[in-house]
């Protein structure tokens, strides 16, 4: 089994140490900023405590976004944390050329780059070092060294005081355990999680064995959906002109290369089961469109030329985001299945349709952890992924399958 990153718990000492932190680049900013001219040009001016005070708020989001981010399995990769670290500070250069701020950069640099090398030895030093566990039992501890990760530390009970997990079945063993026991632990800053959490923290799929245990959870209200639907579409209105050049540029290789239509429709169930006409550019030879729903193969003879090289780089899911515009998609979510598909696994698969309770994406949890399913398995092993995104449906989840999307679309990974 390939090994996973756990789901950090957060270090006991990392309030502490990301003010800390701050300090030192602010300090080290300073001293290594001597000389430059515009630094000492600051101190006249307000700006000066503006550009401390927007650095610092800055680098704590920076920490803060490192440390939220390694709570979800499958952040192990280096790109997930390096662009954690810098993106807070690209958004703000960003800030002070569209307002014409001026500021020092040397400053700037400086910070940036103090802070940002003492969040990744931080955030490495973690991901490289196993995580203690104590199990409540031996049923418990026989399930947590099945999941066979080599990151998890599995100590006895008797050793409680030194772990940072505490993992128990709290559904049967809650009224079995000693008296007070949890609640001492959690008082001292042991996190105490139930089995199938701790489940979903290694592996980042919910267990479909268990989705009755899971239904409170599944069912519950998306408050967040409202605020993803705003800043989605106003990032594909703003990028337009990007995506419509190039969805151009497509169209245009797609009718050279073969005969029929440039683009292709089909009907996919959506938000709460409601089915829409999704959007996709033609990848395949218009004779070999099937009559009946079928995965695609790898190698599919039926893929044309340009149609391999776009699905490669997910470049024929462009025209989904007018579906995102007319609110039919997500950019992020559990992909559309075809009407057939859902009516198979609703009969099947018990809470299917808890994966309809948040608007279908171009790209999802399931995609950049898996890649693509060609078989009914394959689709029960996604159905988990995707109940995981819904279950933890939230911005930080977000933002950290945009981040792996770009790491997969640059290795063309997962595509068909």
């Amino acid at each position: 089994m390939r090994s996973l990153t756990p789901s950090l718990p957060v270090p006991k000492g990392f309030n502490f140490l990301a003010p800390l932190a701050i300090l030192l680049a602010l300090s080290f900013a300073s001293l290594a900023s001597i000389g430059h001219a515009r630094l000492w040009e600051a101190f006249t001016y307000p700006s000066y405590g503006g550009l401390m005070l927007l650095l610092t708020v800055t680098g704590g989001f920076s920490l803060w976004l490192s440390n939220r981010w390694s709570r979800h399995p499958h952040t192990n990769a280096l790109l997930s944390l390096l662009l954690a670290a810098i993106l807070p500070f690209i958004l703000l250069a960003a800030l002070f050329y569209v307002a014409g701020w001026g500021y020092s950069r040397a400053f700037y640099s400086y910070f940036f780059v103090f802070l940002g090398s003492l969040n990744l030895l931080y955030h490495l030093r973690l991901l490289r070092r196993p995580i203690r566990i104590c199990a409540t039992s031996l049923e418990v501890e026989k399930i947590i060294r099945k999941l066979g990760d080599r990151k998890v530390l599995v100590v006895p009970m008797t050793e409680a005081n030194n772990c940072e997990v505490v993992v128990a079945n709290l559904r049967d063993e809650l009224g079995l355990l000693p008296p007070h026991l949890l609640s001492q632990l959690s008082a001292r800053g042991i996190e105490v999680v139930d089995v199938t959490t701790f489940f979903e923290r290694i592996t980042g799929k919910v267990d479909l064995n268990h989705l009755s245990e899971e239904t409170d959870k599944l069912l519950r209200p998306k408050d967040y959906i409202g605020l993803k639907r705003v800043w989605e579409t106003a990032l594909v209105v703003l990028t337009a002109p990007i995506w419509l050049l190039l969805g151009l540029i497509v169209a245009i290789a797609i009718r050279l290369d073969s005969r029929g239509p440039i683009l292709y429709r089909q009907n996919r169930v959506g938000l709460f089961g409601e089915v829409f006409q999704m959007y996709k550019f033609r990848s395949m030879y218009v004779e070999s469109e099937p009559e009946q729903p079928k995965f695609a193969a790898e190698s599919d003879p039926r893929v044309t030329r340009v149609g391999r090289f776009i699905r490669k780089y997910r470049l024929d899911e462009i025209p989904q985001l007018w579906n995102v515009i007319k609110g039919d998609m997500s950019l992020i979510g559990p992909r559309p299945e075809q009407v057939q598909f859902v009516r198979e696994y609703s009969q099947t698969i018990p809470l299917y349709e808890t994966r309809h309770f948040v608007r279908p994406g171009i790209t999802g949890w399931a995609q950049v952890v898996q890649g693509y399913t060609d078989d009914t398995d394959g689709a029960m092993e996604k159905l988990s992924y995707d109940l995981y995104y819904v279950k933890n449906f939230s911005l930080w989840l977000d933002l950290l399958v945009i981040i792996k999307t770009l790491s997969v679309i640059l290795r063309g990974f997962g595509s068909r």
